[in-house]
Parts: structure tokens; sequence; C-alpha cells
């Protein structure tokens, strides 16, 4: 009848329209997926952290971009499903791009994890590494101080050392946490199977080994610091023994040894005295000779240093010895002569 005729006319009509507004939606869905797809399928995860932050963000509204997106796919789908119910002539070709259209939204959202989730193992590599460089950075300054070859001038000035560098150890210490966390962290990624696995596992064992420097460098300057300190001690007690005997070789210059009996007895009385006195520094060179040996073995370094002090004391002792010695001598003379 007409009114069928009419009827057929007007389904196909509408299919015809479905089927033009399909096509026409479809192909925009696929501009905008064709067009999003090399963003996130870009091998670029950024040289720095900066730009690692910049890409993430970027990757952030894209993600809010294909959540808005999604209802347009849905839009496809149901024109899709409405005309393949009426069994359009188009069917196949119309079911084949529905399907390749879903299948590219979800490509593109797998795509979108994925560069999520590289992004995120490029961040926390260049972190690490950022770390790892302002670490090595501090050991080195660390080492210049641990380095230093200033043992001070006397024992107050190696003291004031000694106190400064004891200061730095403290803040060395506290530093230490920040290399084995720094270490720690590389374990981490190495273990999560970063990409850069072998720069990380190199870069980690560098911190080890400068860390491990750093620390026998502060037990050589500590030693050096203490040995310093017992070698500026014994210069002064070597320079309060010299000084002590040049004072007691200055007593023997007189020439007076007496005019009389009386008097020439009561020099040589004097002189017994002083003999006794001088006793006393026999045991102190002594001293400074035994230490000197201690610590030339101890600080061969600083041997000829010590054999000089030594030497010095040892030939002021003979000095004065001689001239006590001439000076009994003369006096014992003078006596016979008065007797």
């Amino acid at each position: 009848t007409i009114r069928d005729q009419s009827s057929v006319r007007r389904l196909r009509l509408l299919d015809a329209v479905e089927s033009q507004m399909f096509y026409a939606e479809a192909n925009e869905c696929e501009s905008w997926i064709k067009e999003k797809r090399p963003i996130l399928t870009s091998t670029d995860y950024g040289k720095d952290e900066d730009q690692v932050q910049s890409l993430q963000k970027k990757l952030e509204a894209l993600q809010r971009e294909l959540i808005a997106f999604e209802p347009s796919v849905d839009k496809v789908t149901k024109l899709a499903e409405n005309l393949l119910e009426r069994g359009h002539f188009d069917s196949d070709k119309i079911r084949s791009k529905s399907e390749k259209i879903q299948q590219q939204l979800n490509d593109l959202k797998q795509f979108s994890v994925e560069r999520e989730k590289r992004l995120e193992v490029q961040r926390k590599f260049l972190e690490f590494m950022r770390e790892v460089e302002d670490l090595h950075e501090w050991i080195g300054d660390q080492m210049t101080v641990a380095s230093s070859e200033e043992y001070g001038t006397d024992v107050e000035h190696v003291e004031l050392l000694i106190i400064a560098f004891d200061s730095f150890v403290s803040n060395m210490t506290a530093n230490e946490p920040r290399i084995y966390q720094c270490i720690a962290k590389g374990d981490e990624l190495i273990k999560e199977e970063n990409p850069q696995s072998k720069i990380i596992q190199k870069k980690r064992d560098e911190t080890k080994q400068l860390w491990d420097e750093l620390k026998d460098l502060l037990t050589a300057r500590q030693d050096a610091l203490t040995g310093a300190k017992q070698v500026h001690v014994y210069d002064r007690t070597s320079d309060e023994t010299i000084s002590w005997i040049n004072e007691k070789i200055g007593d023997l210059l007189s020439e007076d040894f007496g005019q009389d009996l009386e008097t020439i007895q009561a020099l040589i009385r004097k002189h017994e005295g002083f003999e006794t006195e001088v006793a006393v520094l026999r045991e102190q060179v002594a001293q400074v000779q035994s230490e000197a040996t201690k610590l030339a073995d101890a600080f061969p370094d600083a041997r000829d240093h010590i054999e000089v002090k030594k030497e010095e004391a040892v030939e002021s002792w003979t000095e004065l010895t001689e001239k006590s010695e001439l000076r009994k001598g003369k006096l014992a003379q003078a006596e016979q002569l008065q007797a």
C-alpha cells in the first residue's frame, strides 16, 4: 500500500540521516584520537625535573580531556547500535567502525596510564641524580676541610684547631643519614627496575666510596691533630728546659772566686747547692730525650723537627755541665791557694 511504501521510505530516510550522523560523529572521534595519540606515545620524558613536571601537568590536562571525550564515543556507539538494530544495509561497516573507535579509545587510555608511569619513573631518576650531585659536591667541600695540613703554631693554637675539628665532625655525623637515605633510594630504584639502573648503580657506588674516603680522611686528620698537639707539648717542654738551662748558664758567668778562704768556701757551698738544683734538670733533659725517641717513632714526618729540639736541649745541658765543672775546678784551685 501507499502507506507502507511511505513508511519504508521514511525509515530509509531516517537510516540515511542517522547513518550520516554516525559517520560524521565517528570521523570526528577518530580525528580527535589521532591528534592525541602522538602526545601519549611520545618517548620524551623530560631531561630535567622542571621538564618532567611540565610534561606531567600536560598529561593531567589531557587525562581530564580524555574523561570529557568519553561521552562522544558513547554517542557513536549508541548511534551504531540503533542502526544495527534496524538492520541497516551498511551494518558491517558501521559495526567495524564503531568497534575500531572503541578500541582506539581503550588504547589511548592504556597509553595514558603507561605515560604516567614512565614520567614518574623519570622524575624519581632525575631527583636521585640531583640529590647525588648535591651530595658529591658537599662531600668534596668536606674533603677539602678534612685534608687541611694546618697543625697550629703552638699548644693553644692546635687546641683551637681540635675544638673546630670536633665541631666539624659533629656536623658530618649529623649529615650521615642523608648519605644512607640517598644510597637506599638508589637501591630502591634498582629494585623497581628503573630503565637507568646502570647509571643509578654507578652513582650509588661512587657515593659509598666517596663517603668511605671522607671517613678515612677524618680519622687521619684526627690522628694528625692529636700528634701535632703531642709535638707542640714536647716543643714547649723542650723550650722551657732549654730556657731554664740557659738561665743556669748565666749564673755561672760570674768571675767572682773570692778574695779570702772564708768567701771562697762560702762560694763553694753555694756552688754545691747550685749542683743539687741542676741535678733536677738532668732528669728533665733525660725526659726530653726519651719523649723525642717515642714521638719520632710515632710521627715520622716530624722526626727532623723533634731531633733538632732534642739536640738543642742536649747541647745546652752539655754546655751547662762543662761550665759548672769549670767553675767548680776554679773555686777548688782558689781554695788550695788560700789554704
